[in-house]
C-alpha cells in the first residue's frame, strides 16, 4: 500500500511534465519489482516464524502445510497469474510446501501436537451459519446491482435485514440500491444505520453517504465523508467526489490533483476520472490532449493533421500554423479551424493554402493547437480571421 501511495504521489506531482508518463510508469514497475523481490526472498522466513508462533500458541503447525498444499493444488493447470490478486508476492510452490513440512516435523518433535481449532472455529461462525440465508440474499443483491437492477437489490437487502437486523453489510446494500434509484435522503439514512451496527470501519459506507450528501447539497458533510474514506483506503470514488466539490468552489488545481489520482484506477471510475480531467484541462492545455503537425506540399499547399488523444470527443479545434522553430523569424501566421467533433482516438486532416513566409525563404512549417473544447460545448475562442479555403478529411 505504501508503494502504491508513492506511485500515486508521483503521478500527481508529474502532472504537466512532458516525461510524466515515463516517470510514473518507471515508478510503477519499480514498485512491482520491489514487492516481488521482498516477497520471494522472505516468504520462507515468514513461514518459519508463523509456524513457530502457531506451535507456541497451542495449534498444530502441520495445518500450515495443509494450507500451502491446497494453494499448490488450486493453482495447477491455471495461468501463472491466477493467485496474483490474493498472493501477489507469494506464489504457491511445492518447494515451499516441502520446506514447511520439514519445519512442522521439527516443531512436533520438540512440543506436543496442538489443536486444529475446528470446534472453536465452528462455534465462532455459528452466527454466520445460522443466518446463511440472509448472507445469500446479500450476494444476490450485489449481483442484482451489477446487473443494474436496484429495485431487486433493495428488496433483497430488506429481506436480509428482517432475518438478521444487526449486520451492517445489509444496510450498505440498501444504501447503494437507494442511491442508484436517486433516493438520496433514504440512501444517507441507510448508510447511517450501517454505522450504527458497526460499519464505521468500512470505506464503502462513507463513500455512499458522501455521494448522497453531495446530491442533497450538504457539501461540508460530503467532504467529511470522502476525507474519512480516504483515510481508510484511497479509492477513485472518493477522489472523484472531492474533485467535484473542489471544482464547484473554484479550487481547480486541487480538483485536477484528485482526478489525476482517480484516473490511475482501473475500471469504470478510472475512465470517468480520465474524461472529467480531459474536460477540465482542455481549455488551459489543449495541446496536451490534441496533437498537431503541418507539412508543406510541393504545390505550396500545407497539410495540417490533428490527433485527438483524449478520452472524449473534441470540437472547435484551432491550430496555429507558422514557420518551424529552426527557421528565421515568422513574418505571418495563420489560424486554421477544424469543423465538427473529432471522436476520441481519431484524427482529422486539412489541406489549405496558407501564406507562411520566413525571412530565409524556408518552406518548413509547424503547427500547435491553441484551442479545443469538449464536444457539445460552445467554443470560448474563435478565429480572428476567416479560415483559409480548405479540404478536410477524418481518419
Amino acid at each position: 500500500m505504501l508503494l502504491q501511495a508513492g506511485v500515486m504521489a508521483a503521478s500527481i506531482s508529474m502532472g504537466g511534465n512532458k516525461n510524466g508518463d515515463m516517470i510514473v510508469g518507471s515508478a510503477r514497475m519499480g514498485s512491482q519489482l520491489i514487492s516481488r523481490r521482498y516477497g520471494r526472498s522472505h516468504e520462507l522466513e515468514a513461514d518459519l516464524y508463523g509456524m513457530e508462533y502457531m506451535a507456541k500458541a497451542g495449534y498444530d503447525p502441520s495445518a500450515a502445510v495443509d494450507l500451502q498444499q491446497t494453494f499448490v493444488r488450486l493453482s495447477q493447470g491455471r495461468g501463472s497469474g491466477w493467485l496474483d490478486g490474493l498472493f501477489a508476492s507469494h506464489p504457491p510452490s511445492q518447494e515451499r510446501v516441502q520446506r514447511n513440512r520439514e519445519t512442522a516435523a521439527r516443531l512436533l518433535a520438540e512440543i506436543p501436537r496442538g489443536q486444529m481449532g475446528r470446534a472453536i472455529y465452528r462455534l465462532k461462525i455459528t452466527s454466520l451459519t445460522h443466518h446463511q440465508a440472509a448472507y445469500d440474499d446479500l450476494d444476490k443483491g450485489l449481483a442484482a446491482l451489477r446487473k443494474d437492477r436496484p429495485e431487486e437489490a433493495l428488496r433483497l437487502a430488506k429481506q436480509a435485514q428482517r432475518a438478521f437486523a444487526s449486520e451492517p453489510a445489509f444496510y450498505t446494500l440498501e444504501s447503494e440500491a437507494l442511491l442508484a434509484q436517486k433516493r438520496y435522503q433514504e440512501a444517507a439514512t441507510a448508510a447511517e444505520r450501517a454505522f450504527r451496527y458497526g460499519g464505521k470501519g468500512y470505506v464503502r459506507n462513507y463513500l455512499l453517504r458522501g455521494k448522497a450528501r453531495q446530491q442533497l447539497g450538504n457539501q461540508r458533510g460530503a467532504r467529511a465523508d470522502f476525507d474519512q474514506s480516504l483515510k481508510l483506503l484511497p479509492t477513485a470514488g472518493a477522489h472523484i467526489g472531492l474533485a467535484k466539490l473542489d471544482q464547484a468552489t473554484g479550487a481547480i488545481g486541487a480538483a485536477k490533483k484528485h482526478l489525476m489520482a482517480a484516473a490511475q484506477a482501473p475500471g469504470k471510475e478510472g475512465k470517468t476520472a480520465q474524461r472529467s480531467l480531459a474536460r477540465m484541462v482542455l481549455a488551459d492545455e489543449p495541446d496536451r490532449y490534441v496533437a498537431a503537425k503541418a507539412v508543406r506540399q510541393a504545390d505550396g499547399t500545407v497539410v495540417v493533421e490533428i490527433l485527438n488523444r483524449s478520452p472524449i470527443a473534441v470540437q472547435g479545434v484551432i491550430v496555429l500554423v507558422g514557420n518551424d522553430r529552426s527557421s528565421s523569424a515568422v513574418t505571418s501566421t495563420t489560424r486554421v479551424s477544424f469543423p465538427g467533433p473529432i471522436p476520441a482516438g481519431k484524427g482529422a486532416r486539412l489541406a489549405a493554402r496558407i501564406p507562411v513566409v520566413t525571412a530565409d525563404g524556408s518552406n518548413a512549417v509547424a503547427a500547435r493547437v491553441i484551442t479545443a473544447q469538449p464536444a457539445g460545448e460552445v467554443a470560448s475562442q474563435a478565429s480572428t480571421r476567416r479560415p483559409a479555403r480548405s479540404r478536410t478529411s477524418r481518419y
